[in-house]
């Protein structure tokens, strides 16, 4: 128990956090860039201030989650995209595309059981050589 006047522990390691963070804004930025989206575009289609969505690609800025929600929304930027790292990334797009190719008649049972019962690591291979 902490006492009155006693500081807390920090939980996490603040230099992990910090990497984390430079990955997750790294990837938004390569997302943007593969896009073709300057800036100026991302800032105005997510109605935020281009100084401020500069300070967020540049990393001088703490965006809250609802800021990056709202950039990936507005740029047609999968939040896995940034968040996950590129294996991980892989597997949703290879998922998704397959779920997307099935029929739209199929019931949400059945279309599951077909995802699950698919041959994922040729997909993923797949998706690899894209």
């Amino acid at each position: 128990m902490i006492k009155m006047g006693e500081r807390r522990k920090p939980m996490i390691d603040q230099t992990k956090a910090d990497e984390i963070k430079r990955e997750i804004l790294a990837r938004l930025r390569g997302a943007l860039k593969q896009r073709g989206i300057s800036l100026v575009e991302a800032s105005e289609r997510a109605e935020l201030g281009e100084q401020y969505v500069s300070r967020i690609s540049r990393g001088t800025s703490n965006p809250t989650i609802g800021s990056l929600i709202q950039v990936c929304m507005a740029n047609h930027i999968d939040l896995y995209e940034i968040v996950l790292d590129e294996p991980e990334a892989r597997k949703i797009r290879a998922v998704r595309s397959f779920s997307e190719g099935l029929p739209d008649g199929i019931d949400e049972k059945e279309r599951i059981a077909r995802v699950l019962q698919y041959d994922w690591a040729a997909r993923i291979e797949a998706e690899k050589q894209k």
